[in-house]
């Protein structure tokens, strides 16, 4: 008697049931990313970056190691409910990632969501045999920006210092002021864009994928994975090294167009090389130790063993996509349109003089507004009459609505992009006028012998906010129960003469400050709920 090949490991079944089962999780699929079409978009639009250019490829190498991981593990189906409920995390996720103007929480959502699908079909044996792969997707959520601009400066800082060392190391006199290496008859910005960030990215991406592939010790696949760091950061600094002298010799031409784009693919191919090198070290220092190459093959079906067939977690779970899907197609998981605003520009007819002191008006470059796609600002340096010591610049940032890719953000995040270090930041609470205190964030920074005091604040419908952490929170929360997103960024900062103390810095922004909050609440103190 022939057997049951139904009760055959490897064996699908009868065709209908491995059909009827397959259809059901692709259709559930679909609805999800249909779900989350708002932050898919914002990730397409992020992986046009240099930084996350090999986005795309991620979750491509990830259905590859995750089918090899299913076909080495054939898994018996067990349809489990779980899937249901982490869909339903992944969609508080997006809802709360939206409404807080939080992309990245939305697209950890959406890997979450992705996950839930194959548990609802095999169980979660899913997760213990996929998470790898699960979590490799994670590499290709952009950082939020919270933690990309802090990175970005710091490693703007150590790009350029290790840079300097090896100009200095071979002998071309160089001088260094923050991020600007100056030659002589050349200054060079290590700009964003030389930070590093578009080595760091892919490197760290492509050393977690070495660290899989390396069946070894422990200890080892770590290092794999954490050397990709000072690969990536001792690279970019020899790259601009490399154009550093350069320029010296042939000029400015030699850091622009193709040499520069050529020299760049150049390093990252170098940096590649390196971890390969690592790994092929690495193999020869212990017995049993291999690269398996296997996972870059076609995977071979079957990926489970036993009995596929249709089950209620399965269809729960793909009743409660569709709802999903249908609900993020009418708008309920984006935060509503906010009411009109009583004044589009409440920053208009700001006075120039306020208690003795005159500002001259500035304008920020139309280059920058596309940028920031703020809806009013104010920008002007305010002086005392008669006194000789620095003006105040004043900014404010002013939106009626934030959203992604356009709402107020920390200066303590873009300041050092100019070269600036931050010297010392703390939250201070500013006395006014009415006896009342402002808090505000104070932080210091310098730029060779140069320094200049911050204060910054948000003013989130009548809260002085100090943290962004604090702000994504009352955003979320005004969203929600008010329907309201309007909020500004305030800024005063002067520099701080050769021979000026700090205090004598902080009594001039303090004396600025009491003078223009007044002002200020007029026009932002927006406190009452909408109608």
């Amino acid at each position: 008697m022939n057997p049951d090949p139904r009760q055959q490991p490897g064996r699908l079944g009868a065709r209908g049931e491995a059909v009827v089962p397959g259809g059901l999780s692709a259709l559930s699929l679909l609805a999800v990313l249909a779900a989350f079409a708002g932050p898919l978009g914002d990730l397409l639009t992020v992986w046009r970056s240099e930084e996350y250019s090999h986005g795309p490829l991620i979750p491509l190498l990830a259905l590859l190691i995750g089918l090899h991981q299913l076909g080495q593990a054939r898994p018996e189906p067990r349809p489990s409910w779980v899937g249901a409920v982490l869909l339903a995390l992944a969609l508080a996720l997006l809802f709360v990632g939206q409404h807080a103007a939080f992309v990245a929480l939305s697209l950890y959502g959406l890997v979450l969501a992705i996950a839930a699908v194959p548990v609802a079909a095999f169980g979660t044996a899913f997760l213990r045999i996929c998470w790898p792969s699960l979590l490799y997707l994670c590499f290709a959520i952009p950082l939020p920006n919270i933690l990309y601009s802090g990175l970005s400066s710091e490693l703007q800082f150590v790009s350029s210092s290790l840079g300097v060392w090896f100009l200095e190391l071979g002998g071309v006199p160089v001088y260094q002021d923050g991020n600007v290496i100056d030659l002589g008859q050349v200054r060079l910005q290590v700009i964003e864009a030389c930070s590093g960030l578009r080595y760091l990215f892919p490197m760290v991406s492509f050393g977690y994928l070495a660290a899989y592939v390396f069946k070894g010790r422990l200890w080892k696949r770590l290092l794999l994975l954490l050397s990709t760091v000072p690969i990536a950061l001792v690279m970019n600094s020899l790259r601009i090294t490399l154009i550093g002298v350069a320029v010296n010799t042939w000029g400015i031409a030699a850091a622009e167009g193709v040499i520069h784009e050529v020299e760049g693919w150049t390093v990252f191919v170098l940096c590649i090389a390196v971890l390969l090198a690592e790994a092929a070290l690495l193999v020869r220092l212990g017995r049993g130790d291999r690269i398996c190459l296997d996972y870059l093959t076609l995977p071979r079906p079957p990926f489970w063993s036993g009995r596929l067939a249709v089950a209620p977690a399965g269809g729960g779970l793909a009743v409660l996509a569709l709802a999903a899907a249908l609900a993020a197609a009418a708008g309920w998981f984006a935060p509503a349109d906010d009411p009109p605003s009583d004044t589009p520009r409440p920053l208009a007819g700001f006075p120039p003089e306020i208690g003795g002191w005159s500002g001259l008006p500035l304008t920020l470059d139309p280059a920058l507004l596309g940028v920031l796609r703020l809806q009013d600002y104010l920008l002007a340096d305010f002086r005392r009459a008669g006194e000789p010591a620095p003006p105040v610049n004043f900014y404010v940032a002013y939106y009626s609505r934030q959203r992604v890719g356009g709402m107020t953000h920390s200066p303590a995040s873009c300041i050092p992009g100019a070269g600036w270090r931050i010297l010392a930041d703390a939250v201070r609470a500013v006395p006014l006028a009415d006896g009342a205190d402002q808090p505000v964030r104070r932080i210091l920074v310098g730029k060779g012998e140069a320094r200049q005091l911050v204060y910054y604040w948000f003013d989130q419908r009548c809260r002085s906010l100090t943290s962004q952490t604090a702000l994504k929170w009352w955003l979320l929360v005004d969203s929600l129960r008010l329907h309201r997103s309007d909020g500004a960024l305030v800024r005063l900062s002067t520099a701080l003469t050769p021979s000026e103390t700090e205090d004598a810095a902080d009594r001039r922004l303090a004396a600025f400050l009491a003078q223009v909050r007044p002002a200020l609440t007029t026009r932002l103190g927006r406190c009452e709920p909408a109608r």
